[in-house]
């Protein structure tokens, strides 16, 4: 078998024995499950072979882990892929097993070893150390873990392709907590010994002599006393969502060696992988949750190791990156929300590889739990899974549908004959090439280098990465999301409309890029909250000048960032509506949002003033030409839907549906439209086309820029733009 992934109009494509195949599977669980999860997974596997013609299949299994060179046992594991290869005979197999947590060592295998002394004796000393407490999971600083984890890959590897089914096998896909760092609400980071000791090479290789350390961190500090910065120590004194880089260039530091640390070590995985099947299989790794993690550390989304993606982009050794559809808006409101991705998932295609959508949508066949509310039947089911699936197709990425606990989530024929006419659509793209390289007219930009400056705080980053996807889900068109520094690497494609989500961190170098690029395009810029506050260690208003082109002031104390638009032809339908930042009564959160925040700015008179802040009454939303460039500066760190669909009218971005009630998914061929609200909508398209109802088949109307269609509430529907089945 001959597995790849090419390069086809700018796209990254999964190719099978010379044959594009769109990246749609099944996970089933057989590893983790009793005899009746087991027969669920196999019957599952069957159905999705037999009914959706899916023969892509995640599986996870236990990694034999001994350290004797020749007493490994896979019997259990052969046992696993012989029993689903005789479920779908075509299967190609994404392998994917646990690799650091404790349940590894104490699953033990066949040898009759010990394996919690096991755990003990060479891996005692190899446990994260939080600031309260040891917790069971290896550190993935520790050296002795990790070179034990790379022989056993090998091992497992160099097993598989002695094997019958060695051309079953698809992808090696290592897991462990997902490579973040365990989340402990109340605790913070890793104090371990292999930890300090990796920090302390770091800082070394950096600064190469405690002169040039000092110079950094200041004079208290050398390379003979360099230890972790406490918890107390990442806090900012001032109460600021900043650091202040003059005084904590440590704390910056630590930051961008704790998320590096982990991409390194993935990228390690992936070569092993690489090297041990002679290229024969493709690496997986899930990593990049960037919009997602903003909601899940208490500390701050630099406490995660996510916020180096840029680094396993940049790796020829990963081919492909996975992770959950994001779980806003699923946990008290059920299966609904826009199928968020986690992560920038357009800078992702951009570097040639595939990002995999895990789809753990409760459907109506899931029993109880506390988890994500399930479905409530089956069309609710299948509307969810369509909306999903469509934002996987435009953003040209795949998908498992998944049966987490092999509790036989997706056990019904019906299913998956809706899932085959998915698949159906989806495949048609591909054989008619009209699978092309997403390009939006919004570009949504995301920093990781910013994540670094940030205090040991979750709320900023709750309100500017986490929850302005529900507003920027809901303006009637589908955006792309990339990096900022891929940005400035010129990989995006160019946009209408460009918002920087949190663009704090900008050096005088990439200021100049954003001058000569961008600021010379007919494009329109969104600036929000407080763009290129920091610049190397400086902190200031003239920072946020320099960038945008906007004078501002800075409030003295906590402010609430609440708005009131003023009366103006550019947002003429928003006059003296308050744009609010108390959101948790309808978009909540992991943690509260506290209503003030510091710091806030506010712009001066150099400039067309479209909004105040309701308390201070000054400055907070401004427009101005910049170079050839609309720029808006917009103070608070939350949006609004209504706001983005005039700010689109401006710019001249196309609107699907300008009504904010539902969820647009569009590129050049495909269209979806998901209802959050009953009855008839109206749909505009960018040019004259001929449109067809992908759900039969059928012509809906020739050579038409505008139809209408009757919705029933969170329905989903496909269209064609001068495409058929």
């Amino acid at each position: 078998m001959s597995v790849k992934i090419i390069n086809k109009n700018n796209v990254p494509v999964l190719n099978i024995d010379g044959k594009d195949t769109p990246l749609v599977s099944f996970f089933g669980n057989y590893s983790d499950v009793d005899d009746k999860g087991k027969k669920n997974t196999c019957d599952q596997i069957k159905m999705s072979a037999e009914t959706a013609s899916i023969h892509i299949h995640s599986v996870i299994i236990r990694l034999p882990w001994n350290q004797a060179e020749d007493s490994q046992d896979y019997r259990e594991v052969d046992e696993i892929i012989n029993r689903l290869v005789k479920a779908d005979k075509q299967t190609k197999l994404i392998v994917r097993f646990h690799s650091c947590q404790v349940e590894t060592f104490e699953a033990g295998g066949h040898d009759g070893t010990d394996p919690k002394k096991n755990f003990g004796d060479r891996y005692k000393d190899e446990l994260i150390k939080s600031n309260r407490e040891t917790i069971d999971h290896i550190s993935f600083a520790s050296e002795i873990w990790e070179k034990d984890l790379l022989i056993n890959i090998d091992k497992l590897i160099r097993h598989f392709q002695s094997q019958a089914y060695r051309d079953s096998i698809l992808a090696i896909h290592p897991d462990n907590c997902e490579w973040f760092y365990p989340i402990t609400f109340d605790c913070v980071g890793d104090f371990s010994k292999p930890m300090l000791s990796k920090w302390r090479e770091f800082t070394k290789k950096k600064y190469q002599s405690s002169e040039s350390l000092s110079d950094s961190w200041g004079k208290d500090f050398s390379l003979d006393n360099i230890e972790i910065p406490t918890l107390e120590e990442r806090c900012s004194e001032e109460g600021s969502s900043f650091l202040d880089l003059e005084k904590s260039r440590r704390i910056y530091d630590f930051n961008q060696f704790y998320n590096e640390l982990v991409a390194d070590l993935i990228i390690r995985i992936g070569k092993t992988i690489k090297e041990s099947s002679n290229n024969k299989y493709l690496s997986l790794t899930f990593y990049g949750y960037l919009f997602e993690i903003s909601n899940n550390y208490k500390y701050g989304t630099q406490q995660s190791g996510h916020c180096a993606l840029h680094k396993v982009l940049e790796s020829e050794y990963i081919d492909m990156l996975a992770g959950p559809i994001s779980y806003f808006e699923r946990w008290d409101a059920g299966e609904t929300g826009g199928g968020y991705f986690m992560c920038p998932v357009d800078s992702i295609t951009k570097h040639g590889k595939i990002w995999i959508q895990e789809d753990d949508a409760r459907t109506y066949l899931k029993q109880g739990g506390k988890e994500c509310r399930a479905a409530s039947n089956l069309k609710d089911t299948i509307n969810i899974a369509k909306k999903n699936m469509a934002n996987t197709i435009i953003h040209n990425s795949g998908t498992w549908f998944m049966d987490l606990n092999g509790e036989g989530w997706l056990k019904d024929e019906k299913i998956w004959q809706e899932i085959n006419s998915i698949n159906n659509i989806y495949q048609a793209l591909f054989e008619q090439s009209k699978v092309e390289q997403f390009n939006s007219e919004v570009a949504v930009i995301v920093d990781e280098k910013s994540i670094y400056a940030m205090d040991a705080n979750h709320e900023l980053m709750q309100s500017l990465v986490y929850k302005n996807r529900y507003f920027l889900s809901r303006m009637g068109v589908s955006c792309g999301y990339y990096l900022l520094s891929d940005l400035l690497k010129g990989k995006v494609p160019k946009a209408k409309l460009y918002i920087f989500l949190n663009a704090v961190d900008v050096s005088t170098d990439e200021r100049k890029y954003i001058d000569n690029s961008l600021k010379k395009q007919d494009s329109t810029l969104l600036w929000i909250y407080a763009p290129g506050f920091i610049d190397k260690d400086k902190s200031s208003c003239k920072n946020i000048e320099s960038l945008t082109g906007f004078e501002v002031g800075q409030f003295d104390n906590l402010e609430i960032p609440e708005i009131r638009m003023l009366a103006n032809e550019k947002f003429a339908n928003m006059e003296a509506k308050i744009i609010t930042y108390n959101l948790d009564a309808f978009i909540p959160g992991q943690f509260p949002v506290t209503p003030e925040i510091s710091p806030l700015f506010y712009i001066k008179n150099d400039c067309e003033v479209l909004g105040t802040y309701t308390a201070s009454n000054k400055g907070a939303i401004g427009f101005k030409k910049t170079g050839t460039a609309n720029s808006f500066f917009y103070g608070s760190p939350l949006l609004s839907t209504e706001f983005l669909i005039d700010l689109c009218r401006f710019a001249k971005v196309h609107l699907y549906d300008d009504t904010g009630s539902g969820f647009v998914f569009n590129n050049k061929h495909f269209l979806a439209i998901s209802s959050e609200t009953a009855g008839e909508k109206t749909i505009k398209l960018p040019q004259m086309s001929d449109v067809y109802d992908l759900t039969n088949n059928t012509l809906l109307t020739s050579q038409t820029d505008c139809f209408k269609i009757v919705m029933d509430k969170n329905e989903t529907n496909y269209y064609g733009i001068n495409f058929s089945i």
